[in-house]
């Protein structure tokens, strides 16, 4: 469904829709190998400065990107990487119910009714 068809239906449907769809559809993981050396301080002196290498990441690690594949500018991607906990999870069910993003953006920070506020102020 797209977003003109979404918006004709009422707001329990529509809110049924949005919840019920899964908030990682989008993710993907993936692995960075941050190395394995440990870097060596210098003498000055008596004192030893620069090995600062204990507190640094070694090894593979692996993250998982929530937007990894929704094509998103880079401003909208800024944008969806500022929502904090819930309102995350709501973007990415917005958008997995076929929202674009500015509707997905107004459905995560205040729900229905600022998503119906923002359809009568742009349709």
């Amino acid at each position: 469904m797209d977003s003109e068809q979404l918006f004709a239906l009422p707001d329990e449907q529509l809110l049924e829709i949005i919840e019920s769809q899964d908030p990682t559809v989008f993710g993907e993981s993936y692995t960075i190998d941050w190395g394995s050396s440990r870097g060596q301080g210098k003498r000055i002196g008596k004192m030893i400065v620069g090995a600062m290498s204990d507190i640094s990441i070694r090894g593979k690690k692996k993250y998982y990107d929530l937007f990894a594949k929704l094509n998103l500018t880079d401003l909208e991607r800024t944008e969806a990487t500022g929502f904090k906990g819930i309102e995350t999870v709501r973007y990415l069910k917005a958008r997995a119910a076929g929202l674009d993003h500015d509707y997905a953006a107004c459905f995560a920070y205040d729900g229905m009714k600022s998503l119906r506020t923002y359809n009568a102020r742009i349709g």
